[in-house]
């Protein structure tokens, strides 16, 4: 997915479509004078919320909206309803939708901040 290196270090983000492929590479490394360190490893059945890094306000508010229709076309809810049931602004509630939103996009779509 992407390769960058720093100095005689290289960062690698890899997609397996198996837990054998990624026990092979494993393998591949331990016969030769090169090692990696393994530091994150997903599947697709929903651990990828790990990657999201969603604040916990991020998400809670993200959640709401989702299970209250505002991402529905037409709305079935609005900012200003959401602010009111958790008790913040509508600047608030409408800033943890963007950057939580950002988030969640940056991290699906595999981007860098």
């Amino acid at each position: 997915m992407s390769a960058e290196t720093h100095g005689e270090r290289w960062r690698l983000r890899l997609r397996f479509a198996t837990h054998e492929q990624v026990e092979a590479f494993r393998s591949y490394f331990e016969a030769t004078p090169y090692s990696f360190t393994l530091r994150e490893l997903f599947t697709s059945t929903g651990e990828q919320k790990e990657r999201s890094h969603l604040t916990p306000g991020q998400r809670e508010v993200l959640t709401a909206a989702a299970n209250t229709g505002y991402y529905c076309v037409p709305r079935e809810t609005t900012c200003k309803e959401l602010a009111e049931e958790f008790d913040i602004s509508h600047q608030a509630v409408s800033e943890k939708l963007r950057r939580g939103t950002e988030n969640l996009i940056k991290s699906s779509l595999s981007l860098e901040d």
